[in-house]
């Protein structure tokens, strides 16, 4: 994991630049707003996920991994990688899948503070774990 960490601290930054896909915000804001946004609200007394303060590569990750991804909300950590060329992804299909095997091996599905939605995080992955959370009833407020 010492080895991910210094690897996808480069390649977040430099996403943007190498990803082949076209970020879409209002695709991504649309996804927090309807299919996210009514769990959200539920599990956080009628609260509105916030996208606003996202910075670019935060958005164009999410776009790629969470709103693009075509995996239901609740399984959006089946997605190993979003094949878009850019070394992040092929970092996150590395390492995904051990990672994903690691909490689910050891409960932290249900452990796992929601809060994190928002973090900006080097690791995807702690993003759609966050999504699997907030849907599945383990996790608290999302915002």
């Amino acid at each position: 994991m010492i080895d991910a960490t210094r690897l996808f601290t480069p390649a977040f930054r430099d996403y943007c630049k190498e990803s082949t896909l076209k970020v879409n915000k209002s695709l991504l804001e649309n996804y927090y707003e309807q299919e996210f946004g009514e769990q959200y609200r539920v599990m956080n007394n009628g609260l509105v996920a916030n996208t606003s303060d996202l910075d670019r590569d935060s958005v164009a990750l999410q776009h790629a991994y969470i709103a693009a991804n075509k995996h239901p909300l609740g399984n959006k950590d089946a997605l190993d990688a979003a094949h878009d060329g850019s070394t992040y992804s092929q970092l996150h299909q590395k390492f995904h899948p051990h990672i994903c095997d690691y909490l689910n091996k050891f409960g932290y599905y249900n452990r796992v503070s929601s809060s994190r939605l928002r973090f900006r995080t080097n690791l995807g992955c702690f993003v759609t774990v966050c999504m699997k959370v907030a849907v599945a009833g383990g996790g608290a407020n999302l915002a």
